[in-house]
Formats: C-alpha cells, sequence, structure tokens
C-alpha cells in the first residue's frame, strides 16, 4: 500500500500536468501574433511553472536534509563535497580576469558581467578536468588489480 503522501503527489503532479497542457492549447490555438500581442495570455502558464519549480525544489530540499539529519556519515561527506566546490569556485574566480570585455561592447558587457562568465567557464573546465581524471584513475585502479 502506498503512503498518503505519495498518492497525494502524484494527483498534485497529474492536475499539474492536465492544467498545463490545456493552457499550451490555447496558446497553440492562439498563434503566435495573438500572444505577442497579449501577453497575459502567457502569465498563467508562467505562474505553473514557477509553482511546479519550487515545489520541486521544496520537495527536494525538505527530502535531501531530512535525509542527511538521519544519517551524520551522510551530512559529513556531503559538507566535504560543498566545500570542495566553494574551493572549486575560489579558485575559478581567481583565476578569471575579466580583462576581455571590450570585444563586446556592444552587447552592453561590462568588466563584471565578463569576470563572472569566465569564473563560470573556468569552473566548467576545472570540474570537466576533474571528472576525466577520475574517469581515467579509476579505470587505471581496475587495470593494475
Amino acid at each position: 500500500m502506498e503512503p498518503k503522501i505519495s498518492k497525494l503527489a502524484k494527483i498534485v503532479s497529474a492536475i499539474v500536468m492536465i492544467i498545463g497542457a490545456i493552457l499550451t492549447l490555447v496558446l497553440f490555438y492562439e498563434g503566435d501574433a495573438a500572444i505577442i500581442e497579449d501577453s497575459e495570455k502567457t502569465n498563467p502558464l508562467f505562474f505553473l511553472s514557477y509553482l511546479a519549480f519550487f515545489t520541486a525544489v521544496g520537495a527536494v530540499l525538505f527530502s535531501s536534509i531530512g535525509g542527511l539529519l538521519k544519517s551524520p556519515g551522510a551530512l559529513k561527506r556531503s559538507l566535504i563535497g560543498l566545500g570542495a566546490l566553494v574551493l572549486i569556485f575560489i579558485i575559478a574566480y581567481a583565476l578569471s580576469s575579466g580583462a576581455d570585455y571590450t570585444n563586446y561592447a556592444k552587447f552592453e558587457i561590462t568588466e563584471e558581467t565578463s569576470k563572472w562568465v569566465s569564473t563560470g567557464l573556468n569552473m566548467f573546465y576545472i570540474t570537466g578536468l576533474l571528472a576525466i581524471a577520475s574517469l581515467v584513475w579509476s579505470s587505471f585502479g581496475r587495470i593494475v588489480k
């Protein structure tokens, strides 16, 4: 027998899905011109999207925090992982310069915006390299055994 919360979640998700499908069909029926002229037609879809997004984020946080509080070992490992991500962020921010913002003057990009974009790219490169290195290390470890 399913728990009541699971049944309730399935019912709510089905209702949200049906409402979203109806609103989407209404937008398709109206056409692009009507949507561009009257932005009020898209507001219900935005509201539904925000509602679904924040509900999902809340459920994930609630579930994750509940699981972490039940297991102190998992909490410790999670905090170590979070600390590693913060360290990678600090390294990525220190490596970014943002000096090339003049190349994007026509897009009204500031030096600060360029630095944040560079930070994001550096984080992507660092985490990508770490992922590849861990795969190689794992494969090498299996071969040696």
